[in-house]
């Protein structure tokens, strides 16, 4: 049997409070009473505020099975991730990535910067420190100062658990590969920690950029334009000459699916003379920027059969070594290790399970490997 490594797992906090005390004393001076700066018309501020919100008629979020004993939200409780995740799925390492960190995207800069490094010790103080050596964490990165999210980056990389710099909202409204940015790059770089951008940021208030037409008005048109931003994001980090300054840097494009990745670079290696006219330190072509700094989460997958994912992917080969394997527990469509090994090539498990995750955050192939037993899983999310 293979170890696991789930580079997207969702934890959070059961309710505001938890976070709240973390915050320096103006800001929870301000929020007494039943109205406060962290409140508006009875929505705490501090989960981010502004989500556009769609109907879903695919159930809630969350799967009732998910949630804990006391009624509390999924992904509050560690001994529920325990038996329903990491035993279960014989998850050797688990990414926890907030639920999602739209605190990046408050509009008052001081106070999402204050609220974000309240949210990275809430996660360090309440998770790190459980004595479970499969559970790791991303640094949620502030983006409206980007000195300041590269210094927040520097002080939570000092704890040993934590494993990449996590970006949400992007709050100048720029790519993440924008020039502007290069402080949160140098500093990722540098602490060698790769940077996660997760699907969601996109949504929040007049930040948003969750498409190329507008703001969608509806789920459907949300669910089948959410892949854009990424294209965007991964362009931008090639067409701006990230790998070229920080060539161990890794990106990994959390929860924006896979298929549209192969078009992405057959459109930008067709079109390299124009690019490297206009950014003359493109060195490589934009397929090889993608097979060595490029990652891509597993979930969601879409529903193609095995033998179509088979044709797509194998159109560059290359993407076995890309993709990472992420359950997006404990999100209501959650994939487990059995619904990707029966949807993507049987050969390319070892590397999608563990290899890829081990390279990419730096850890030791054969630890995982002697921590797993020969017995099956026992659980399944399907």
């Amino acid at each position: 049997m293979l170890p696991v490594v789930d580079c997207d797992v969702h934890h959070t906090w059961k309710n505001e409070d938890e976070v709240i005390e973390y915050l320096p004393a103006r800001w929870r001076d301000f929020n007494a009473g039943e109205v406060g700066i962290l409140t508006y018309s009875g929505t705490r501020l501090i989960n981010g505020g502004g989500f556009l919100a769609y109907p879903n008629n695919g159930g809630p979020l969350r799967r009732p099975d998910f949630i804990p004993e006391d009624g509390s939200k999924p992904g509050t409780d560690y001994n529920m991730m325990k038996t329903q995740l990491l035993d279960a799925l014989n998850v050797q390492r688990a990414v926890l990535s907030f639920d999602i960190g739209l605190q990046t995207g408050l509009h008052n800069p001081w106070l999402a910067l204050d609220v974000v490094r309240a949210v990275n010790d809430w996660s360090a103080e309440r998770w790190l420190s459980i004595p479970d050596d499969r559970i790791r964490s991303a640094v949620l990165v502030p983006t409206h100062l980007p000195e300041e999210g590269a210094k927040e980056i520097r002080r939570m990389a000092r704890n040993p658990k934590i494993c990449e710099a996590l970006l949400v909202s992007s709050a100048l409204g720029k790519p993440f590969g924008d020039p502007v940015y290069e402080p949160i790059h140098r500093a990722a770089a540098e602490c060698g920690l790769p940077i996660a951008i997760h699907l969601g940021g996109e949504h929040v208030g007049d930040l948003g950029h969750v498409s190329a037409g507008g703001v969608p008005g509806t789920r459907i048109e949300e669910e089948f334009t959410n892949h854009e931003p990424a294209q965007r994001h991964v362009l931008s980090f090639i067409a701006n000459g990230v790998f070229e300054r920080h060539p161990g840097l890794k990106v990994v494009m959390v929860e924006y699916s896979v298929v549209w990745l192969p078009a992405l670079i057959r459109r930008m290696d067709a079109n390299i003379d124009l690019l490297r006219e206009e950014t003359p330190w493109v060195k490589r072509l934009p397929s090889e920027y993608v097979h060595s700094n490029i990652r891509i989460s597993t979930q969601p997958l879409e529903t193609l059969s095995h033998k179509q994912f088979e044709q797509l992917l194998g159109v560059y080969p290359f993407l076995q070594d890309v993709l990472l394997f992420a359950t997006d527990y404990p999100h209501f469509d959650a994939d487990d290790p059995f619904y990707i090994t029966k949807r993507l090539p049987r050969e390319w498990m070892p590397k999608l399970l563990y290899k890829n995750g081990c390279a990419t955050y730096g850890w030791d192939e054969q630890e995982l490997l002697a921590r797993t037993t020969s017995e099956q899983p026992v659980g399944s999310f399907r």
